[in-house]
């Protein structure tokens, strides 16, 4: 529930059999299940925080903000999302140089523009070395940043560099 508004945001119903059943067991799955669905950048929470921020035009979107622009865009690759949710991110980076996720995010945004040709930029570069570039830089932060190593991964295969892909490929995997 938004506890500002008392909106519902997600429900679910947990039946659970005490009868057999460890009781932490029970918590521990409920816990971790909560867990993977609330904090999922698809989920029901991210999903409203996205409808909040919806109606700011992306010019006046903090870097947070800015990667709930991204999330919005990743629920259905849409074009016109895919263009603001670029500039966006490009500015989250720029105001936030350490901000890993952004990083990753502008990573696939790059990718999905030379995969899909969504708002080409060519007089930037290559959108694939920019993909691979931003994913570096996700990864310098964060090593551990899983969507900057399979962005980085998907940059690879475009570009041809089967052992490059294949190490990314195994490093996403591990994790």
């Amino acid at each position: 529930v938004d506890a500002a508004t008392g909106t519902q945001l997600w429900t679910r119903t947990f039946n659970e059999t005490l009868d057999d059943a460890d009781s932490v067991a029970i918590q521990e799955r409920t816990g971790l299940l909560l867990a993977e669905l609330l904090s999922s950048p698809l989920g029901p929470v991210y999903a409203h925080e996205i409808s909040l921020a919806a109606a700011t035009p992306a010019t006046e979107l903090d870097p947070y903000e800015c990667l709930l622009r991204f999330y919005d865009y990743a629920r259905s690759f849409d074009r016109a999302l895919h263009a603001e949710a670029v500039l966006c991110t490009r500015r989250a980076v720029l105001s936030e140089p350490t901000f890993a996720l952004a990083w990753a995010a502008l990573a696939v945004l790059y990718l999905h523009e030379w995969t899909f040709g969504y708002d080409p930029q060519p007089d930037r570069g290559s959108a694939l070395e920019r993909a691979l570039d931003a994913a570096r830089r996700a990864l310098d932060i964060a090593p551990s940043n899983r969507v900057a190593t399979m962005a980085a991964a998907g940059a690879m295969l475009a570009g041809g560099n089967r052992a490059g892909f294949d190490r990314a490929a195994e490093r996403a995997l591990a994790m």
